[in-house]
């Protein structure tokens, strides 16, 4: 990454990292793996690190403010598509409740509180959450363009040609509040770089210097075969999570020179940090979800053996 100098003597220093993490093979219908992955508390999961953070559902009609930033930040990042319709309307028409499928959940905003450690500090965000339930079928294309590196939590590159992917929820990072914790020269050089020159302990949430989307996707795989006509086996359907991070940081040229590494090292050791959290992170919510629906599948086992016993009994 290279520094980036205006006219006015501005640099740039950028943090990024994309991932993908995919489970192991949880079913053979990807509408019954769909409808546990749309619950609001299996979405939670994927936004606590499997529920190691506390997780905070925020009312919408309760904070306006919410529906400024999420639009704010589909402005500056994600693109107007990005904006679901019923906020779209909300926008448009302050104050008026929109009407949603009673059904489903259709946008929710949740806060959630972050750490990342940096050489010599570390940061503390509670992050705003946008999230929105994807209808079937509405969003179906690939994320290439989304998430440059493809990774699943062993590290090892995957071919995913042969799948296709169904979108069930879709998170925005919309917007946050910082503080930071570390030696106040430390502390004071960090507020200086990223413009915070006021308190510490931030109250209200704005807009974030941080573009960060994920994606929740029930994938199905054809089955194989053996090579000599014998048909194929039943699809193999599981669940992923696609993750695009990145972080602008825009300060005066001259403060290079008082950096505690040279840019180029910071930039890494940064980048290094982050994609090590969310790594982290993302691997605790995937585990989490697994170990969600492993449950459900052996109560459901448990219930149909009960069933068949009290059936035998009955003959």
């Amino acid at each position: 990454m290279s520094v980036s100098a205006s006219t006015n003597k501005k640099a740039e220093l950028v943090f990024q990292a994309q991932c993908q993490l995919t489970s192991e093979t949880c079913c053979d219908d990807p509408q019954v793996l769909r409808e546990f992955l749309e619950r609001p508390a299996i979405r939670n999961l994927f936004l606590s690190a499997g529920g190691k953070r506390p997780c905070q559902s925020l009312s919408i009609h309760e904070h306006s403010s919410i529906v400024d930033l999420w639009h704010h930040a589909c402005e500056k990042y994600y693109g107007m598509d990005a904006l679901p319709m019923a906020l779209s309307r909300m926008n448009t028409h302050k104050g008026h409740k929109t009407v949603h499928d009673s059904k489903k959940e259709e946008i929710a905003v949740l806060a959630t509180e972050t750490e990342v450690h940096f050489p010599g500090f570390k940061t503390i965000n509670t992050v705003l959450n946008g999230c929105h339930l994807v209808p079937k079928g509405g969003d179906d294309a690939t994320l290439n363009s989304l998430v440059l590196g493809r990774q699943n939590r062993l590290g090892n590159d995957h071919e995913t040609a042969c799948e296709k992917k169904d979108v069930v929820h879709k998170f925005y990072l919309v917007g946050d509040k910082k503080r930071w914790v570390g030696p106040a020269p430390v502390v004071w050089l960090v507020k200086k770089l990223t413009g915070e020159d006021g308190s510490n302990n931030a109250v209200a949430y704005k807009p974030s210097e941080t573009r960060a989307v994920s994606q929740v996707s029930v994938y199905v795989r054809d089955g194989e075969d053996d090579g000599a006509g014998t048909p194929k086996q039943r699809p193999h359907v599981g669940f992923r999570l696609d993750i695009d991070c990145a972080v602008k940081v825009e300060f005066p040229q001259f403060l290079l020179r008082i950096l505690p590494a040279p840019q180029s090292k910071v930039e890494e050791r940064g980048t290094l940090a982050i994609r090590k959290a969310i790594l982290q992170d993302a691997a605790s919510a995937m585990q989490a979800v697994e170990e969600a629906w492993a449950k459900e599948q052996d109560r459901k086992r448990t219930s149909n053996d009960k069933k068949s016993w009290v059936y035998s009994l009955s003959r």
